[in-house]
C-alpha cells in the first residue's frame, strides 16, 4: 500500500489508535487569526509506540481542516517509517 492511500479511516480500522487535534497555538487572544491553527496528528501503533505529525497553518493560508489532516498524517507516517516500522492491514483496498 503507498503512503498517500494510508488514511485515518483505514488506520482506526485497522487497530490503530489515531487522535486527531485541532486547535490554536495562543488561546489568550480571542481574536485568534486562523493562521494561528494547528493541527496534530497522533498514531498509537499496535506494539504502543506514538507517533506524531503536525501542521500548521501560514499566514498566507486560509484554515482548512481536510488540508491540515492529510499534512499532519504525512508527517506522522514519515515519522513511523523512518523507525523502521512496517504499518499493516487486514484490508489491503
Amino acid at each position: 500500500m503507498k503512503t498517500n492511500d494510508i488514511t485515518i479511516e483505514k488506520l482506526r480500522k485497522n487497530g490503530y489508535k489515531v487522535k486527531v487535534i485541532h486547535t490554536n497555538l495562543d488561546d489568550t487572544d480571542e481574536y485568534q487569526h486562523l493562521a494561528d491553527r494547528v493541527t496534530i496528528i497522533q498514531i498509537r501503533n499496535h506494539d504502543g509506540r506514538e507517533y506524531i505529525g503536525k501542521a500548521r497553518c501560514s499566514i498566507k493560508d486560509h484554515y482548512n481542516r481536510k488540508l491540515g489532516n492529510k499534512i499532519a498524517l504525512a508527517r506522522t507516517i514519515q515519522s513511523i517509517l523512518k523507525d523502521n516500522v512496517e504499518l499493516s492491514f487486514k484490508d489491503s483496498e
